[in-house]
């Protein structure tokens, strides 16, 4: 039969093996006038496969690749025409030097479409075999390994990585002998060029980490080889072997036969998802099939699994410790402490797991011990607000009223204090504070939202400062004024001679109430009269500004200058 390779057509299998044309789309059925395909065989990605014979060589079978991707988009197309092409690039240099991969044929374009001939390998492939015969046991997964390691190295060597070994791409020949084929997913790389992304193929399960990322390298392939013997060994698929909550592999619960520790051991070591603890050549895989000294060699193998187990062991006690409560008390500690030393493992073992699991604990444990402590806070200082509150009313009760006939507002005519005066008299510290403002801005001749110069300050009225300085001193019994606010600066070690000293000046900041948690306010300054001496007043320190900042340093010095000087 002759088998129509045009993808249109209704009835490929139609046709005799004399004809030249199909008898039901009129297709050409010889390609490069000398293969003839005679059934269809598989179907992937990339294309269709058949079955072919050459008539050019006494109808020799072979296997014909026809180039028909199912991805969409130009982009994709290109690329699998890209790996299509490179396939038989790959099979061009390795098939014909090495018995166990298949030769290159022919590679050419017809009506359009691409093709590739390659030696057609008669056997089974282990998939199948596996289904026919069952699981295979410890001494043909070790038959297995050391037939296809070699044929690995030889194409690492050539550097080229396969990207897609899995049962179905192995074939046993009728002699016994594996060959790997369908290089399809295969990559050619330069040294250097490992670490650089790439694109992601491969088959689900199979494919390691990595290489799922586009990041292959040749221990993926040591992987995908040691994922394969784990499918034929247990029969399972190798999405159901790995436990995605613990995060390990499980393989060894569906043993039909128990194994030697060495071939789990090496089997385990070859599917490790940190490719630094994984095999890095196929020829470190074959080393360890074969020892140079096999017993103390096993004897190692076996102290170093049971090590990783207790560290295992101790992983999950810790996690179940976790998951009852954080921090962990006194007893919970002592137990994980004798856990440890039953299981053999040192306190330097530990404390990479105990990192891992308790700093994310700890990050959130330190977030809720925070925002208890802002609470607590928060409470003590509204407890403390109210408290004040009630006492300034009860001295107010007690304490008979102010005469304003004591206050001498006529020292300076150009200026009304009344409004100050009034403001101070009533407790409006907020709306005091900013009169102040701008009664300092009046008598400079600036406008609100400006600031008072230092050489202005230097030079400000001893008469209309003192003024001020009295009602603030009056009003508040002694807490407010710049007065106690040139006391205070003073005591920090500030100088009132106009200069810059930040020591002083944040110091002061912390005890007057202006830095809260090292950092300068002005919006959040609260106008309650218990506030802490020299608290107010406030505003005429910052003008526009909303902040204190380190600014208002050298405004204080020669605050306390002209204070001073003024014998205030």
């Amino acid at each position: 039969m002759s088998y129509c390779l045009n993808p249109n057509c209704s009835r490929p299998g139609s046709n005799s093996v004399t004809v030249k044309f199909c008898t039901s789309c009129g297709s050409k059925l010889l390609l490069a006038e000398r293969y003839r395909a005679t059934k269809q065989i598989g179907q992937g990605g990339f294309g269709k496969t058949f079955l072919a014979i050459d008539e050019y060589k006494l109808n020799q079978r072979c296997v014909i690749k026809q180039f028909l991707p199912q991805a969409q988009g130009t982009n994709n197309i290109e690329k699998a025409s890209e790996l299509f092409k490179l396939e038989a690039v790959q099979l061009a240099e390795l098939g014909h030097t090495h018995p166990q991969i298949p030769e290159l044929l022919a590679y050419f374009t017809q009506d359009n479409q691409q093709y590739l001939v390659q030696e057609f390998i008669d056997g089974q492939n282990l998939a199948d075999e596996l289904n026919n015969n069952g699981v295979f046991n410890e001494d043909q997964i070790i038959a297995l390994l050391k037939s296809l390691l070699p044929v690995l190295q030889f194409v690492h060597d050539k550097q080229v990585i396969h990207r897609d070994i899995k049962p179905e791409n192995i074939i046993r020949r009728s002699n016994g002998e594996l060959v790997l084929v369908d290089f399809g997913a295969a990559k050619t790389v330069k040294p250097t060029a490992l670490s650089v992304t790439g694109t992601v193929i491969g088959t689900a399960g199979y494919t390691s980490p990595e290489q799922a990322i586009g990041k292959a390298t040749f221990a993926s392939d040591i992987y995908s080889l040691g994922v394969t013997c784990l499918n034929l060994l247990t029969q399972v698929q190798p999405l159901e072997l790995f436990d995605v909550t613990e995060w390990s592999w499980i393989w060894r619960n569906y043993l039909t036969v128990q194994e030697s520790d060495n071939l789990a051991f090496i089997l385990d070591k070859m599917v490790e998802y940190a490719v630094k603890r994984r095999y890095q050549s196929a020829i470190e895989v074959l080393q360890a099939l074969n020892p140079p000294n096999k017993e103390p060699r096993l004897q190692r193998q076996r102290e170093q699994l049971e090590y990783e187990n207790n560290l295992r062991r101790y992983e999950q006690e810790l996690s179940v410790a976790l998951k009852a409560g954080y921090p962990l008390d006194e007893f919970v500690r002592n137990a994980l402490k004798k856990i440890q030393q039953s299981l053999g493992i040192s306190d330097e073992d530990v404390v990479p797991i105990e990192q891992q699991l308790l700093a994310p604990k700890q990050a959130e444990y330190e977030r809720q011990q925070e925002a208890i402590k802002r609470e607590q806070e928060r409470v003590i200082l509204e407890n403390q607000r109210q408290l004040a509150e009630l006492k300034e009313q009860e001295q107010r009760k007690s304490s008979p009223p102010i005469s304003n006939s004591d206050d001498n507002l006529s020292r300076d005519r150009s200026i009304d204090y009344t409004r100050l005066r009034d403001l101070l008299k009533a407790g409006n510290w907020k709306d005091a504070d900013y009169e102040t403002y701008l009664v300092m801005l009046k008598f400079v001749g600036r406008k609100e939202g400006d600031w008072i110069r230092n050489e202005e300050l230097l030079n400000f009225p001893c008469t209309t400062l003192r003024t001020i300085d009295s009602l603030w001193v009056k009003y508040s019994n002694g807490r407010f004024g710049f007065s106690v606010q040139k006391k205070i600066y003073l005591e920090v070690g500030g100088k009132p001679d106009g200069e810059y000293y930040e020591k002083a000046w944040k110091k002061f900041g912390d005890l007057v109430g202006w830095r809260v948690n090292q950092s300068w306010i002005y919006c959040s300054v609260t106008f309650y009269r218990h506030k802490v001496e020299g608290h107010l007043p406030a505003r005429c320190f910052f003008g526009y500004r909303l902040s204190f900042g380190d600014g208002g340093c050298v405004w204080m010095s020669s605050l306390a200058s002209r204070l001073v000087k003024c014998n205030l």
